[in-house]
């Protein structure tokens, strides 16, 4: 296997020894769902123990990190804002 192949594989699997690369979070279109429904909903700026049970929920419709999912409402907040403003 082509070494740029094998180090695509392993950063994509989660494996290997790169240091100091990180891949982007892609939300799949089921998560994507889920959280503008939350958001829909009300929710805005979840605490510790709901971002745990969001990424806990949302991990089963692919890779996600609490991190991912604080800083998506924060950025879903600001962008909502800066529409509003315009």
């Amino acid at each position: 296997m082509a070494p740029a192949v094998q180090q695509q594989q392993q950063q994509q699997s989660g494996g290997g020894s790169s240091v100091g690369t990180t891949t982007r979070w892609c939300p799949t279109p089921e998560q994507l769902m889920i959280l503008e429904e939350m958001y829909r909903g009300g929710l805005r700026t979840p605490n510790a123990a709901q971002i745990q049970q969001i990424t806990a929920h949302l991990s089963t419709y692919g890779r996600i990190e609490g991190k991912n999912v604080f800083y998506w409402f924060q950025t879903h907040k600001a962008r909502e804002r800066q529409r509003l403003r315009r």
